[in-house]
């Protein structure tokens, strides 16, 4: 089951506003255009204040827009709509809804989960106002908006995504703020994991494709305490320009994309903005493996490739917590048989497949070649033939790259 997680904007209300719906409803229509003007820029924590017309806002949603000539209004919102379009595509999901920092968002977000509740039960929405009203998300103030809001919606995002594997999430960024459709395009592209959006006044979702980007693992690593750094912030005078103190620190100068600075009167304080949050918790997030350059894995099925991040994920998970040497340790199935002077064959009998590695013991490196999986009862005897052959023929001397793969969770190691 995919988790998706959907920024929520206020189309719930602005949908219902249009002058064609007052006069469709006509004599049954109740404004709610001036208690909206009222929310429309008021930030989250002024919900409670505004509880009279939070309310009115609320009966007549529910009253006139969650259903419409009698039967659900699956377009109420542009959420709505989207959500159950991306259910016919990607199956089963369940999803968790972000609202911006602002009460109308989180009035919409409230009464999207009532909505699914009441007509759409078999998807499970997920709504907490406490920890998904993401503080300081707003365009009231622009250094606010890209200095707090943005980094605290990366870590709601991680906070959801950590909670299982990302393969298993997707972004619908069809709502919320336009602003944050570019941020957010490529933190999904950056993360692998798949973006939807609705086109407006359409039914049309579009599967934003995944482009071939790949971070500089060998820069991040050659430069993780600086990251680490700039991730816990650093406070210095305020005479001390970025300039100055990357030249003394001999900071390289493609940190001039990841870096944030504030001020105030006395200090200048540099951090990591959320551009270089998110390469920063994908570096430590994950495990880096070698593959080759044409390795298969990239142009396999998604369930495949699903099946393959896992038995590599189980077999480093494996080989991390080993006590003894490598070279004279003996386990049928990590060690399954030799292929050549160095690589190994992994049996993952839970999974089906077959990986050909090679492991460093003392540098912790992790090297996959090949896989094959085995579709029948009976084990295929002669995939280790094919193994070898193509690693003596093609694989030995290819070159390498590097495959990020998201480590294991903790209840899982």
């Amino acid at each position: 089951m995919k988790t998706l997680i959907t920024t929520v904007g206020t189309s719930l209300f602005t949908n219902y506003m249009k002058p064609e719906i007052k006069g469709e409803i006509r004599s049954d229509y109740e404004s709610i255009d001036s208690q909206f003007d009222s929310i429309s820029n008021a930030s989250a924590s002024k919900y409670d204040y505004y509880n009279g017309k939070v309310n009115h806002i609320r009966e007549y949603i529910k009253s006139l827009w969650f259903k419409r000539n009698g039967e659900p209004n699956v377009a109420a919102s542009a959420e709505i709509k989207s959500i159950l379009k991306i259910g016919e595509e990607l199956g089963d999901i369940r999803v968790h809804l972000l609202a911006t920092d602002s009460v109308s968002s989180v009035i919409a977000a409230e009464l999207i989960k009532e909505w699914f509740e009441a007509y759409h039960s078999n998807i499970e929405v997920e709504f907490n106002k406490k920890l998904d009203t993401i503080n300081e998300l707003n365009v009231q103030s622009k250094m606010v908006f890209e200095s707090k809001g943005l980094i605290n919606l990366v870590e709601r995002y991680y906070c959801i995504i950590d909670s299982s594997y990302k393969d298993y999430c997707a972004l619908n960024i069809t709502g919320g703020y336009k602003a944050l459709i570019p941020f957010l395009s490529m933190f999904a592209q950056l993360n692998r994991i798949p973006i939807f959006y609705l086109f407006e006044d359409t039914d049309d979702v579009i599967k934003i494709p995944q482009a071939p980007i790949n971070l500089d693992w060998i820069f991040i690593g050659n430069n993780s305490s600086i990251f680490n750094i700039l991730n816990e912030t650093v406070l210095v005078s305020h005479s001390v320009s970025w300039e100055s103190y990357k030249k003394e620190k001999q900071i390289p100068s493609e940190f001039d994309f990841y870096y944030l600075e504030e001020a105030d009167n006395e200090n200048r304080i540099f951090s990591l903005n959320a551009m270089g949050r998110v390469v920063w918790r994908e570096y430590d997030n994950s495990f880096l493996v070698k593959v080759p350059y044409d390795f298969k894995f990239f142009k396999d099925q998604p369930s495949n490739q699903d099946k393959v991040r896992e038995a590599i994920r189980v077999l480093k998970s494996k080989l991390g917590n080993l006590s003894q040497d490598f070279n004279t340790f003996v386990d049928e199935n990590i060690k399954h048989c030799k292929i050549g002077d160095s690589t190994w064959v992994c049996k993952d009998s839970n999974l089906r497949i077959r990986l050909q590695y090679k492991y460093e013991q003392e540098s912790q490196q992790l090297t996959v070649y090949n896989y094959y999986f085995i579709d029948s009862e009976v084990a295929d005897k002669s995939y280790s033939t094919r193994i070898e052959n193509e690693f003596n023929n093609k694989l030995k001397n290819a070159p390498l790259t590097i495959l990020a793969l998201q480590k294991p969770l903790r209840n899982n190691q």
